[in-house]
Parts: structure tokens; C-alpha cells; sequence
């Protein structure tokens, strides 16, 4: 099958339909030629079930999968962040944090917030590319358990590292403190060519765009807190 991930056209060969069926909405039927293949190998497969064992040989597949399309990405200025985005009024905002923080339910308040002025892009690993010197967060079937995604790329206007607090507070963070939180976010590839791009991509991303860290209490208070620091930026 022949994927348009941000606006990257990829083949995709795969043993099972579930990458398929997970994939519907990006599928491209236009003229332009894949600008690279992927596809899960029988070692990545088994490596894959060591490191995650109970999980069927479908889903074993779909997530080397994207692993494979996140390491090629790098070679046309995009790369994988594990966040959530949305996006409001036209621009995109990612919220990112280590497992079990909350970023679901603070994109929650911003949705409740904004309404129709907000959608969802992406709800777990959208990829952030730069085209003509713009970043843009762009969706992927690959968006976590609540399925929330939509095929589309918007210019990317903050990042947010968010962490629980009792009191919602946001200030900027420098680029070597955004690097080495950023950097346990995205896929660390094995070799070193892509190793150098994805701190490259890393580099720029963070030089272009002010990351914030954001106390919340998850109150919808903190929504607030957030949106008007990245959004005076």
C-alpha cells in the first residue's frame, strides 16, 4: 500500500491487514512515486515480541512498522515526537510528558476551552517536519488508544513539557534543558548517519520553536496558563 505521511508519499509492505485497516484514511492513490519503502522484518518482528511479549504478531509488525517510516522521515527534515497535538485557530500546539501525566486530559481542557476553534491532530505520535523553513505538525494513524487523529498538517507555534503541580505555572525553557527532555520523545535510530539527523532535526526544531515548561493542576486553569505563554510568543 502507498502512504502520504506528512506529505511524504511511503510505501508500506505489510503481512497483515491491520496496518492496512489502521492506515485507511492516509492512503495516496496519486502519481508522485514513494520516496522510500518499509517493512517489518522477521529479526525486527521477534526483537519486537522480546521486548514487548503478550502482544499478537499484527501488532508486533505495526509498531516496527512506524518505527522503520520514523527512522527514514529524518532524511526529509521530520521526525517523531511523542506528544499530543492540536491544533487552535490555525496553529499547533504539542503537549508533551513522560507516560502517565496527563497530556490527554490537559489537551481535554483545551478542547473544552476552544471548541470548534480547536481539533485534534494528532494524540500521541504526530511528526513535526520542516518545509520552506516552517515547522508543521502533521497527523498519523499512529495517535494512541483514544484513536484521535486527522489527516492534515498545521504550522507549529509552541511545545509544552508538561509536569503535575499544585500550582499551574509556565516558563521558558533553554535549548539544552528542551534537548534532553525532547530526546527521550522520538525513535533513536541504530545508525549513526540517522542518529546525526535526528539531533540535527532535534537542533533546529528547538532553536525555531520556544518550548515551555508547564506546572498544572489539570484544572482548567491550567489550559489558560499554557495557551496564553505559547501563544504570546
Amino acid at each position: 500500500m502507498i502512504l502520504k505521511l506528512a506529505d511524504i508519499v511511503i510505501e508500506v509492505k505489510s503481512r497483515y491487514r491491520y496496518t492496512y485497516d489502521m492506515c485507511h484514511d492516509y492512503l495516496y492513490n496519486g502519481d508522485e512515486s514513494p520516496a522510500f519503502s518499509v517493512f517489518a522484518s522477521n529479526e525486527q518482528i521477534i526483537e519486537e515480541r522480546r521486548k514487548s511479549p503478550g502482544f499478537s504478531d499484527d501488532i508486533l509488525e505495526n509498531t516496527c512498522i512506524y518505527r522503520n517510516i520514523c527512522n527514514e522521515i529524518l532524511r526529509f527534515d521530520a521526525i517523531l515526537l511523542h506528544s499530543a497535538a492540536l491544533s487552535v485557530d490555525g496553529q499547533a500546539y504539542l503537549f508533551s510528558a513522560n507516560s502517565g501525566t496527563g497530556k490527554t486530559t490537559h489537551m481535554t481542557l483545551w478542547l473544552d476551552k476552544f471548541g470548534e476553534r480547536a481539533f485534534v491532530i494528532n494524540g500521541d505520535k504526530p511528526i513535526i517536519r520542516k518545509k520552506d523553513g516552517v515547522f508543521y505538525v502533521f497527523g498519523t494513524p499512529w495517535c494512541g488508544k483514544e484513536g484521535l487523529n486527522r489527516n492534515s498538517g498545521v504550522p507549529l507555534k509552541g511545545i509544552c513539557i508538561l509536569e503535575r503541580a499544585e500550582k499551574n505555572t509556565a516558563s521558558p525553557v533553554n535549548g539544552r534543558e528542551a534537548m534532553l527532555f525532547l530526546l527521550t520523545q522520538t525513535v533513536h535510530p541504530s545508525k549513526k548517519e540517522l542518529s546525526c539527523l535526528m539531533l540535527d532535526n532535534l537542533g533546529q526544531l528547538i532553536e525555531k520553536i520556544p518550548v515551555y515548561r508547564l506546572g498544572c493542576n489539570m484544572e482548567p486553569e491550567a489550559c489558560e496558563v499554557a495557551y496564553k505563554a505559547m501563544s504570546e510568543e
